[in-house]
């Protein structure tokens, strides 16, 4: 199949990008996937072909440890790629990657998508800003993990993420996914994140979080 150029459009890493660019990327070959949730996307020491651009969804990057322990690194929503890695180096995978929900995705060849890098600077610009943007995210995850407080936590995570999404923003997974990835109990990441509205560190509205 074939993106559109309206669809094309509606991802943060090909706006602003001029038409005839627009017209290369449209005629790219590209598979639709589906990956049911619980289903495994990739694992440790496999070379993917592709590069992964998400539909929908919802995905969660993670390593194991010794122990077999899952240690969720980050989660892959909307319009972000995964598997980014094999554009500039042809090395395995060193984490896995699997379904939460139900999503879909695009699968490009890395060929292809490193052929168009090469013909717009715009577009070089746009991929790496977005993966400067996991690479901040991941180092502000990092520093979070040195926080014992569960309230100082919760608010170093909302904080990091109004860096990467604006502010206000939209929690982009479920309190339960949160609170797995931070390592603390649903409910302690539920009453922390009520105690912060109600210091006022931050507003609530739904699940818009605004950083006072």
């Amino acid at each position: 199949m074939h993106f559109s150029i309206d669809a094309l459009r509606n991802y943060q890493l090909f706006k602003n990008l001029p038409l005839n660019l627009l017209k290369q990327f449209s005629q790219l070959s590209v598979r639709k996937c589906f990956y049911p949730t619980g289903s495994l996307i990739y694992d440790p020491n496999k070379i993917n072909p592709d590069v992964y651009l998400m539909k929908s969804g919802l995905i969660k990057i993670y390593g194991l440890n010794h122990e077999g322990k899952s240690h969720t690194i980050y989660f892959v929503t909307k319009g972000m790629l995964t598997s980014q890695s094999g554009l500039f180096h042809k090395v395995p995978n060193y984490y896995y990657s699997t379904a939460l929900k139900n999503s879909w995705g695009y699968s490009i060849n890395y060929g292809d998508f490193k052929a168009l890098l090469s013909k717009s600077l715009k577009f070089t610009q746009n991929v790496l800003t977005h993966i400067d943007k996991i690479l901040i995210s991941l180092e502000n995850m990092n520093l979070g993990q040195n926080i014992d407080n569960s309230k100082e936590l919760v608010y170093h995570y909302l904080a990091s993420k109004s860096k990467l999404l604006g502010n206000p923003f939209k929690l982009p997974i479920t309190n339960k996914e949160i609170a797995n990835y931070l390592g603390i109990r649903p409910e302690t990441f539920s009453r922390q994140l009520h105690q912060l509205s109600q210091d006022n560190d931050i507003q609530i509205h739904h699940k818009i979080i605004k950083i006072i």
